[in-house]
Formats: structure tokens, C-alpha cells, sequence
């Protein structure tokens, strides 16, 4: 549920996200089973939940967790603006209504 929050999603991101290891092996096994999970690229690097799919998990870790949705959006957000990816940082925070970070980067 965690990893929901983003558009896309590769181990090392996972791992920050959701704190566990070995979330690479994890996304290639749901990959290899048809379970929701769709590779974004030839190299099986980075992946995307299938939307309605994903949509059920946000919903529900919205309505469960919502405590926890701003640290998560923050970590991941820092993730990916350290990796290069600083529009998509910067809509990541945006989107999710943490317009002062997004600002500060």
C-alpha cells in the first residue's frame, strides 16, 4: 500500500518508501505472476501498479493510514529529487497536497 503513492516505483525507492529489503526481488515476482504489476522498461527497473489497481490501493491507505501520508509523500519525494528526477519530485509533493516542500525544492 505504501509504495501506491507514486506513479512509479524501482526497488531502491520501495525500500526507502516502505523500509524493507529486498523489494526488487518482490516487484519482479509479482511482475512474473500478473499480479498488477506492469516493468516500465526493458531492464525490469522500474514498474507501475495497473491503474485501477493502484487507485484501490491509494484509496485505501488514504483511508487507513492517513496519518502517515505526508512523511511517506516526503521520503519519496526526497528519493526521487536525489536521483535526478526533481520535476517529478516536485509533482509528487504538489499532487499531494505538500506545497510547501514541493516550493522548497
Amino acid at each position: 500500500m505504501e509504495t501506491s503513492i507514486v506513479d512509479r516505483i524501482n526497488g531502491p525507492l520501495c525500500e526507502t518508501v516502505t523500509g524493507q529489503a529486498n523489494c526488487q526481488e518482490l516487484l519482479e515476482m509479482l511482475e512474473q505472476h500478473n499480479l498488477f504489476i506492469v516493468s516500465l522498461d526493458d531492464q525490469r527497473e522500474w514498474y507501475r501498479y495497473h491503474h485501477l489497481f493502484s487507485e484501490f490501493l491509494r484509496r485505501f491507505f488514504r483511508q487507513r493510514y492517513a496519518g502517515q501520508s505526508k512523511e511517506l509523500h516526503v521520503k519519496a519525494a526526497h528519493w526521487i529529487e536525489e536521483h535526478g528526477f526533481l520535476e517529478e519530485a516536485v509533482e509528487q509533493l504538489f499532487m499531494n497536497g505538500h506545497h510547501h516542500e514541493a516550493q522548497a525544492l
